[in-house]
């Protein structure tokens, strides 16, 4: 693929690509011009359901039993009743709210897979 070289208008120079949060465009290192427009990252568009289901054969630890159970906004043995049926759905919702449950369980280290395929 072809890299895009973009100039500068005011003083020629190469201007550079950016991104950040909701803003992406152009900027010149030389003299502060730039050409910014809205970027939304295909993670909010996407209308898709996802499911996260915890995988089978996870002994419960305190934190595991603390993750769940905020996620679920169930009490502790409720939690542990969960984890212990897996595989079991702890979480529905669009590609953003899955996102972060999805981290959440990552940095905790909690096993789990999600349906369908999460490109995210």
């Amino acid at each position: 693929m072809e890299e895009t070289i973009m100039l500068c208008e005011k003083c020629s120079s190469e201007m550079t690509y950016f991104q950040r949060g909701l803003a992406c465009g152009w900027e010149c290192p030389n003299c502060s011009r730039n050409i910014v427009t809205t970027y939304i990252s295909p993670i909010y568009t996407d209308k898709s359901t996802y499911t996260i289901h915890l995988c089978p054969g996870q002994a419960p630890s305190v934190n595991s039993l603390k993750v769940i159970s905020e996620i679920i906004n169930e009490n502790y043995l409720n939690a542990k009743r969960l984890m212990e049926s897996a595989p079991a759905a702890v979480f529905g919702g669009r590609a953003f709210e899955v996102c972060k449950i999805k981290e959440q369980l990552e940095e905790a280290d909690i096993k789990f897979f999600i349906e369908p395929d999460f490109p995210y």
